[in-house]
């Protein structure tokens, strides 16, 4: 049964990760538009509002896809037991999958070969953001619970579900 402590940690995973790569795909455009590789004449503030939107939604379902498959595969170890490869391989998990699932909706819109560019640079990006995501949870804990044994159970991650 998904509890709300679970329910809580998942949804913020997905904020976290849905500001994360709506900032990120916006800045490129930004910049992109100020160096002149994008066309200003075809990219305006309609677009960067729309950019900013589907990276967010795109990011919060990464993210608690990220958040549930950490949850999951990580259940039974300690928090000092975690990763950080193993948690950059859940993150680029989590984009991967859901680039996978889009394309899968609705494949007609881009070709394969954009799709797969798309989803190796969302893996990298999902890659760092797990990564990430382990190394800002470590900062925030207190040295103690940092260094605590694996045997520990009150330090080990609750199961999804």
């Amino acid at each position: 049964m998904l509890s709300a402590f679970r329910a809580r940690g998942i949804l913020r995973t997905a904020a976290t990760w849905g500001v994360g790569l709506a900032v990120i795909a916006s800045t490129l455009l930004v910049v992109g538009v100020e160096v002149g590789v994008v066309p200003s004449s075809v990219f305006g503030i309609r677009e960067l509002v729309q950019i900013a939107v589907r990276n967010a939604v795109f990011g919060a379902l990464a993210g608690a896809l990220f958040a549930v498959i950490v949850a999951r595969r990580e259940r039974a170890r300690a928090f000092a037991d975690l990763t950080y490869v193993r948690m950059a391989t859940a993150g680029a998990a989590g984009t991967v999958l859901v680039t996978g699932g889009l394309f899968a909706l609705a494949p007609a819109v881009l070709p394969v070969g954009v799709v797969i560019a798309g989803g190796l640079g969302l893996g990298l990006v999902g890659a760092a953001l797990g990564a990430s995501s382990l190394a800002i949870a470590r900062r925030k804990l207190p040295a103690r619970d940092r260094l605590s044994a694996p045997d520990d159970s009150v330090h080990t991650l609750p199961p999804v579900i």
